[in-house]
């Protein structure tokens, strides 16, 4: 089952980058790094420690691809932001861990959780409940630098979709609170 989903994001992810231009080194790294993480993947007689690296490294160096990618203006942004959404949502199966993912201090209770796109989310609502007036900077230190400003953005627009907090300012001025 879960090899079938690896096979069926890495066929994903071509389709999607056809529409880049052959030209587009990113389109090469792509799919290089999908068919690459695929392989190591199924190589499951193998669990050394520089296999666990491997899979890690070309796990990061896949999803920082994917964040560029869907800033490109000539394919649909949905496109890779939903890739990029799969592999992270598939992180633990693709890099063999059972709990062992990036472990973070909340910021109001002190208890230590994982950071999954829910989690995040939660943590965000807590922080604006304690201060008003937060930019994504303030956001990306208190994560400690584990997650990126994209992916913090991305969090706050869910956010804001779902009117759970407002923001106020233009760019980089652009602040975050509760909504009165």
């Amino acid at each position: 089952m879960q090899d079938e989903v690896i096979k069926n994001l890495t066929r994903a992810l071509y389709r999607v980058t056809d529409r880049l231009t052959d030209r587009e080194p990113l389109k090469w790294q792509l799919r290089e790094n999908a068919l690459k993480l695929e392989n190591l993947l199924f190589q499951k007689e193998d669990s050394s420690d520089s296999q666990k690296e491997n899979r890690e490294m070309l796990f990061a160096a896949l999803t920082r691809n994917l964040e560029l990618a869907s800033s490109f203006s000539y394919v649909a942004r949905i496109n890779f932001e939903v890739l990029l959404k799969e592999y992270l949502d598939n992180q633990k199966i693709f890099l063999e861990e059972k709990e062992e993912s990036i472990l973070l201090e909340a910021p109001v209770s002190g208890v230590h959780e994982v950071v999954s796109p829910s989690t995040r989310q939660k943590y965000i609502l807590d922080i604006l409940s304690t201060s008003a007036n937060v930019s994504i900077a303030d956001f990306v230190k208190v994560f400690e630098g584990k997650i990126s400003e994209k992916t913090v953005q991305r969090e706050l627009n869910e956010l804001i979709s779902q009117g759970k907090i407002k923001a106020f300012g233009e760019r980089r001025w652009r602040r975050y609170s509760l909504p009165l």
